[in-house]
C-alpha cells in the first residue's frame, strides 16, 4: 500500500470547479509530491495535468456515500483531504506538509487538521507544532483540509448523509458509536506558515460563487468558468463580511439572516 495521496471530493454538478482547483494546486504547490485524485460521478477532464479521476456513478448518491466509495477505491494509507472548491490562496510549504505526514505516521494520528478553522492552543502537546483535538464541540471534525488515515475517515461517512449533516452531526456519531480517534490540529500560530490556506470563504456557498471565488476567477483568466454560476447577492455578501467569529454571541443575528436566505434560496 502506498502512503499518501491528495483526494478532492466532488461530483459532476461541480465540475466547473475542477480547472481552477487544479490550477491553484499547480500555482501554489508546484513542488507537491503526492498524486491527486478527484472523486466524481461519471465525468472527467483529461485536460487537467497529473490528475486522476475516480468515477463512482449515480449522481443521486449522498456526499458521504460518494466520498466513501471513492476512498475505498484508493490504495493509500493516508489522504490529504480537499473539496473541489477549496482553491489555494497562498503558497504551500511542501517540506512542512511532508513533516506533518511523517508526524502522523510516527505518532499513530488518525486526523490532523492543517487548515485554520479551529484552535486548540490550550491543548498543545509540549512544545510541538501540534495540539490535541478532543470531541467536545461541534465541528471538531469537519470537511476542512486535513490529513486523514484513510480507514478512519471511511468509518465516518454514513450512507445518506450530505456534507452539511456530516459537519453538524459527525461528532455525535463518533461518540454514539464509540469510535476511538487520535485527533489533532496544528498549533494556530503555525497555520500561516505550515498550514494550507485557501481563498476566503471557499469558492461556492449554497450554489453561488463567493466574492473570493469571483476575484480568483477574474485574476486568473477563468471568465468562462465564472459564467457557469450566479454570483453571491449583495445582502449575502454584506452579512457574511460583517458576521462576527464563532466565539462571539453577536454572530447569532447574522446567522439567523443567513439561515433565512439559505432556507428560501434568496440570493439577495
Amino acid at each position: 500500500m502506498s502512503k499518501v495521496a491528495i483526494i478532492i471530493t466532488s461530483c459532476d454538478a461541480y465540475k466547473e470547479c475542477w480547472k481552477p482547483m487544479i490550477f491553484s494546486l499547480d500555482k501554489y504547490w508546484s513542488d507537491c509530491e503526492y498524486p491527486r485524485y478527484i472523486i466524481t460521478n461519471y465525468e472527467e477532464d483529461n485536460s487537467l495535468p497529473n490528475t486522476n479521476f475516480i468515477k463512482i456513478g449515480d449522481d443521486r448518491r449522498s456526499w458521504c456515500t460518494l466520498t466513501r466509495k471513492g476512498l475505498e477505491a484508493l490504495d493509500y494509507e493516508y489522504v490529504i483531504f480537499f473539496q473541489e472548491d477549496y482553491w489555494l490562496g497562498r503558497k504551500v510549504d511542501n517540506e512542512a506538509i511532508k513533516a506533518h505526514v511523517k508526524y502522523v505516521e510516527e505518532n499513530n494520528v488518525d486526523y490532523l487538521k492543517i487548515q485554520d478553522d479551529i484552535r486548540r492552543d490550550n491543548l498543545r502537546i509540549d512544545d510541538s507544532d501540534y495540539c490535541m483535538n478532543p470531541i467536545d464541540m461541534r465541528y471538531a471534525f469537519n470537511t476542512a483540509i486535513a490529513i486523514w488515515r484513510k480507514d478512519t475517515i471511511i468509518k465516518l461517512l454514513p450512507d445518506g448523509w450530505d456534507g452539511w449533516r456530516f459537519e453538524r452531526q459527525i461528532t455525535d456519531f463518533v461518540k454514539e458509536n464509540n469510535i476511538n480517534i487520535n485527533s489533532q490540529t496544528l498549533y494556530s500560530p503555525l497555520y500561516k506558515t505550515k498550514g494550507i490556506k485557501t481563498i476566503t470563504g471557499d469558492a461556492i456557498v449554497r450554489g453561488v460563487w463567493t466574492p473570493a471565488a469571483v476575484d480568483f476567477l477574474k485574476e486568473n483568466n477563468f471568465e468562462d468558468v465564472l459564467t457557469k454560476r450566479a454570483e453571491m447577492g449583495p445582502l449575502n455578501k454584506w452579512v457574511r463580511a460583517h458576521c462576527p467569529g464563532h466565539q462571539s454571541i453577536w454572530r447569532w443575528p447574522f446567522w439567523g439572516v443567513l439561515h433565512i436566505l439559505n432556507k428560501y434560496k434568496l440570493n439577495w
